[in-house]
């Protein structure tokens, strides 16, 4: 397998995993768009950025700041859109998407026993309910624990510990500060600020991934608006995107994506 790596360019990340294999050479495709170069991304920027990923059956769940996964497959594609927060793909038949702004984008992938990628979506609420650990325990009981020794983990931008402070006397904040080892927050006055991108690195390693597969995007999304978009800085509808999907498979016929409407 060769090292992981990630560029930015116009405001679109990508970051590519390839694995060569004599019997079925397949290629992990993740990339996540976030501002254009003029500070907003509209429809032309979007179907630009996609011009190279063509796309069939697209899953796209409501994110609930949970710790449900679904998995890859086409009965939960578009137009349906189910209440999780992480995505396994085991085949090439459809995409994966996820939608962030100042939460966590992770992805997780591996050859071991055959190509897969998990997706997952993790803010705050999310951390403190240990999504990524739930999800790496779903992915360690369908694989077998030689699947996670064997993963990649790349944490995307989110916000950093520079910028995200809640109120200390909120209850949610309470939970966070017990459920999260004291190295992850600081409390300053009546506020404490949170190391969410540490408190995932901790739970990666805690399910047992070794700490030189995980690779971390250390810019924050807040400081960085003209790069991403961010919730706290005031972007309260637009989002970072993240795809993902395994090429290089027997895919099935592809389809248009917004055919799943059509049928739906």
């Amino acid at each position: 397998m060769n090292t992981p790596t990630y560029t930015v360019e116009e405001g679109a990340w990508s970051w590519n995993l390839r694995y060569r294999s004599s019997h079925n050479p397949s290629e992990i495709e993740l990339f996540m768009l976030g501002r254009t170069r003029h500070g907003k991304r509209d429809k032309s920027a979007i179907r630009e950025g996609l011009n190279a990923f063509p796309m069939s059956w697209i899953l796209s769940p409501r994110q609930c700041h949970g710790t449900a996964c679904i998995p890859g497959k086409r009965i939960w594609a578009l137009p349906w859109r189910p209440c999780a927060d992480g995505i396994i793909l085991q085949t090439g038949e459809v995409w994966g998407t996820l939608q962030f702004a100042d939460c966590f984008p992770v992805a997780v992938t591996s050859a071991v026993p055959f190509r897969w990628i998990a997706l997952v979506h993790a803010g705050y609420r999310g951390v403190v309910k240990k999504v990524l650990s739930s999800v790496l325990g779903t992915l360690r009981q369908r694989f077998g624990p030689a699947a996670l020794r064997t993963s990649e983990v790349w944490i995307g931008p989110g916000i950093g510990a520079c910028c995200y402070s809640r109120e200390l006397d909120d209850p949610w904040t309470r939970r966070g500060m017990q459920n999260l080892g004291g190295e992850l927050w600081s409390r300053k006055g009546r506020h404490v600020f949170f190391d969410l991108a540490r408190a995932l690195r901790t739970q990666c390693r805690d399910a047992g991934v070794p700490s030189k597969r995980i690779s971390t995007v250390s810019l924050c999304t807040q400081c960085n608006r003209s790069q991403f978009f961010s919730y706290r800085g005031g972007d309260t509808v637009s989002r970072n995107i993240l795809f993902a999907k395994i090429t290089g498979l027997d895919d099935h016929k592809p389809l248009a994506f917004w055919e799943n409407v059509l049928k739906g």
